[in-house]
């Protein structure tokens, strides 16, 4: 039995991953496809179009016989965690035969590697540029790529493209933690004339892609600023405790606090628009967002990476949730397989960590979808 992986792509355009899944069957003649998900928010800090047991739903009826999601915390963390998280999880299932990556078709599988072990052995020269080109005030990503066309000509076209950009990031995870899995190249730039940027790269709103979500989040920062929660004092040092951020990043969310309690309550719409100014890189706002509201410390962060990313993988949606595939899964993974309803035993405190995560990040998702 031939097992190919799918990192999860077409996040917000479930209707062409049937095409998709056809596509990857064909070329890789594999008997059994598992898609890797992403849970409940994307690696943009945006939150998934749907709850992850939904997403399953439509992703086994397009053809795929296993759904499995990651920790929440991958997502949340820094831009590349989900990928990487992913390789270990594809390593540690013990099955996969190979994995199926989407890419434009433009350049070869060869280029795309050739690009992902420069930035796996990232010069310190190429370190220096690209610390100097952020300094003068350009975005990480475009800096990285940019820096990366004068060492590897060719590498910016590369990087460009949201499909090549991603295959180049899972081979320098592939790098980095010395995987070996055989990996088969999937060109999807000719599924139609023209495929939407979205559909790989997504979408930027202010803070989130959903209006209910921007209140949402107001009204859980609000909350955890108030007087019952310890007021400000409480309020900044969990914004201190909180993974990841750069110092702009909580400087203008604790101005923000300290305005909203010195105004007594200024309207979501206009702070929303006031915590953006100045801050280029509006994805790490919104993970850092994320992070800070559902409570991920790090701490936390320290024993994800202990664990690499992945004591085990939830089951969101299977084709036979009771069949053999599913036991032959579980009875091979190194990793624990479990659906959402299982807890893991209260005395592994490592694993209850990402629990408590999990409960929490589904719960911000699940804000933005009702009416406020």
């Amino acid at each position: 039995m031939k097992i190919a992986a799918v990192p999860d792509c077409f996040p917000r355009e479930r209707g062409r991953c049937r095409e998709y899944l056809n596509r990857v069957r064909g070329i890789t003649g594999a008997d059994r496809v598992v898609w890797l998900a992403g849970g409940c928010f994307l690696p943009d800090g945006n939150p998934a179009p749907e709850d992850p047991e939904t997403d399953a739903a439509r992703l086994t009826e397009a053809g795929a016989d296993l759904v499995l999601i990651p920790p929440q915390i991958t997502a949340a963390d820094r831009e590349g965690t989900e990928t990487f998280a992913k390789i270990a999880m594809i390593s540690r299932l013990h099955t996969i035969d190979t994995i199926a990556v989407p890419v434009s078709g433009r350049v070869s599988g060869e280029e795309i590697r050739r690009v992902a072990m420069f930035l796996f052995q990232e010069p310190r020269e190429f370190q220096a540029e690209v610390k100097k080109a952020v300094a003068d005030g350009m975005e990480l990503h475009e800096a990285r790529r940019l820096c990366t066309e004068k060492f590897v000509p060719g590498a910016g076209k590369i990087l460009e493209d949201p499909f090549d950009d991603r295959a180049v990031e899972l081979m320098k995870c592939m790098y980095q933690l010395y995987c070996v899995i055989d990996i088969t190249w999937i060109p999807v730039r000719d599924m139609e004339d023209e495929m939407p940027e979205e559909t790989a790269a997504g979408g930027d709103g202010v803070l989130y892609s959903s209006g209910k979500l921007d209140m949402a989040a107001m009204e859980a920062l609000r909350k955890l600023a108030s007087e019952e929660n310890g007021g400000l004092e409480a309020f900044r040092s969990r914004v201190a405790e909180t993974a990841g951020g750069s110092e702009a990043i909580r400087g203008h969310i604790l101005r923000m606090a300290e305005d909203e309690a010195a105004r007594g309550g200024a309207d979501p719409r206009s702070t929303l628009t006031g915590l953006l100014e100045g801050i280029r890189d509006r994805a790490e706002l919104r993970r850092f967002l994320v992070r800070l509201i559902a409570g991920i410390r790090m701490a936390d962060n320290q024993m994800c990476g202990f664990y690499m990313y992945c004591p085990y993988s939830v089951i969101a949606g299977a084709r036979d949730p009771d069949g053999e595939f599913i036991t032959y899964m579980k009875e091979k993974s190194w990793i624990p397989l479990i659906r959402r309803e299982e807890r893991p035993e209260e005395s592994d405190s490592g694993k209850m960590i990402f629990f408590r995560i999990d409960e929490a990040v589904r719960e911000l998702q699940e804000r933005g979808s009702d009416t406020i």
